[in-house]
């Protein structure tokens, strides 16, 4: 949920940077191009706690060699899973 509004934010952002350079604005431009990616970057971390916060919550009573992966995005699985192997 609030990871959309950060997404929503930083297309936001984004756009309003696009519109300056293209302008050839390019020093009022830059500081909405930081935005811009500061607000990507919270979105990211914010989805990426909410799926940590869905794993968990969907293997807490399970087994510890099955791992349950539903209501994750596509990439999401492999990314945790990721990370859990190399932690």
């Amino acid at each position: 949920m609030f990871e959309d509004m950060e997404y929503r934010i930083a297309s936001q952002y984004s756009r309003a940077a696009s519109d300056a350079y293209r302008g050839g604005e390019y020093i009022s431009g830059h500081p909405y191009s930081l935005m811009a990616q500061e607000a990507q970057f919270t979105a990211n971390c914010l989805n990426a706690k909410a799926a940590m916060e869905i794993l968990k919550s969907m293997n807490s009573m399970k087994d510890l060699w099955k791992l349950d992966l539903h209501r994750l995005h596509a990439l999401k699985p492999f990314e945790l899973c990721n990370a859990s192997t190399t932690n």
